[in-house]
């Protein structure tokens, strides 16, 4: 067990002396690109959650509003009495 351990970490070593590492003005690049990209997507999802609770505040108003004035939210599609049609 061991040994496969001691082969396992030289084999990796080998392999990283392979990879390919980027350049500090690359990695710099990156990571502003990732902080833009990032500032960019909370910004589109900030103003969409602006408009979606204004939306939801002004419906929750007209509501609030209607049951204030009418006692009830809901308005009665017809008259449950009177039947829909007459054989």
């Amino acid at each position: 067990m061991y040994n496969k351990l001691k082969d396992y970490i030289k084999g990796t070593r080998v392999e990283l002396k392979n990879v390919n590492w980027p350049s500090q003005k690359q990695i710099i690049n990156f990571t502003l690109l990732v902080i833009g990209i990032s500032i960019a997507v909370a910004l589109f999802l900030s103003f969409f959650d602006m408009i979606f609770s204004y939306l939801l505040k002004t419906f929750v108003q007209n509501k609030k509003k209607k049951l204030e004035e009418t006692g009830t939210l809901f308005t009665p599609i017809r008259d449950m009495r009177t039947p829909l049609c007459v054989i």
